[in-house]
């Protein structure tokens, strides 16, 4: 992977996407690495139905992909990290967790991060407080699955306090979610600005 980014690459990766898209049939998966010359580069496959299409089976192509990410050199200079479709079996929250704080770990301070239409547990479950995020500007959360469950709401304060008290807050936290209706108040005092959008639950 590494040597085809070298080869049609003439500038350094700023952005990086990771979509799952799991339907019923078949599990489909990309990796796009974005240069600061637009150049695109995409890295995709499917498994399709009678394979193995079980969310653990997802958490380990998530696994896959986050090693992938941290053997890109140089990873000093990726603004954009958006994760796309993460749905996790509670058992793997913490496996989830652990591979996506060694990605953060090895960034610089991010432009953006954007997790949207995953399983909101993962990234607020496990020891949020501690997960040492680098420096992040805005900070967005799409969750349409109805994840962001009070334990995962609570987690989601708890690190934007840390940010806050390591000097490092997030600028603005959009959240846009079926979620509690009081997250937006419990965020303010250690975020920037907040633009929360909770939806009416369908049921």
């Amino acid at each position: 992977m590494n040597a085809i980014i070298r080869q049609y690459t003439r500038s350094p990766i700023e952005e990086v996407r990771l979509d799952i898209t799991d339907p019923c049939h078949f599990v489909a998966c990309s990796l796009t690495f974005l240069s600061t010359d637009t150049t695109v580069i995409k890295f995709c496959f499917q498994i399709d139905e009678g394979e193995d299409t079980s969310r653990s089976f997802v958490c380990n192509v998530f696994s896959e992909a986050c090693r992938a990410i941290r053997d890109l050199p140089p990873l000093a200079n990726v603004k954009y990290l958006h994760i796309y479709g993460l749905d996790v079996e509670r058992e793997l929250i913490v496996q989830v967790s652990q591979d996506f704080e060694g990605v953060l770990k090895s960034l610089g301070p991010l432009e953006k991060l954007t997790i949207r239409d995953c399983d909101m547990r993962p990234w607020f479950l496990y020891r949020p407080e501690i997960l040492e995020y680098p420096p992040i500007r805005l900070f967005t959360l799409i969750d349409l699955w109805d994840t962001l469950v009070e334990d995962a709401a609570r987690g989601l304060v708890k690190l934007a306090k840390a940010q806050h008290e390591s000097g490092v807050p997030f600028e603005r936290v959009t959240v846009r979610s079926y979620g509690f209706a009081d997250v937006e108040e419990r965020l303010r005092p250690w975020v920037g600005t907040v633009d929360c959008v909770l939806y009416d639950k369908p049921y």
